[in-house]
């Protein structure tokens, strides 16, 4: 009777290893499907982030593109400011000597030292040294003078 005890008490211990063999063997699925499904968002990811690389290269070039080309603009706006700022001056002291007229002496004023220009001789003036703005004011004033 004994070696049936023991029999049977072996046949529960292996139904028992086996149930706990078939549950362990279940997790280790479990697990490696976990690892699978972990590698293919590693993988994922790494393709993501050199996507990203590759965008960020591209937007650094057009930033320089676009930079380069904002200098550029900036330098072909300069000189019309120049020209603005000169036509804005010019026209605050004009409002101002229009504003206060310049007081009557008792006294004549002496006679100019140097003569005033022709126009032949403004238009030659003019295309030396003289902003564009100048030279538009200048070629209006001896058409003035002219008519």
């Amino acid at each position: 009777m004994l070696p049936l005890v023991f029999d049977s008490v072996l046949i529960l211990l292996l139904l028992a290893a086996s149930i706990g063999g078939w549950r362990l063997y279940q997790k280790i699925l479990t697990l490696q499907a976990l690892h699978q499904d972990f590698q293919n968002s590693l993988r994922a990811f790494d393709e993501t982030s050199r996507q990203t690389t590759e965008t960020l290269g591209l937007l650094e070039t057009k930033a320089k593109e676009v930079q380069t080309l904002m200098e550029t603009s900036v330098a072909r706006v300069e000189p019309m400011r120049q020209d603005l700022l000169f036509l804005c001056q010019r026209a605050e002291s004009l409002a101002d000597t229009l504003m206060h007229p310049p007081q009557k002496k008792t006294t004549t004023p002496a006679p100019l030292d140097t003569p005033f220009l022709a126009p032949q001789e403004m238009g030659i003036l003019a295309s030396q040294g003289r902003s564009h703005a100048e030279r538009e004011l200048s070629n209006l004033m001896a058409q003035r003078q002219a008519s």
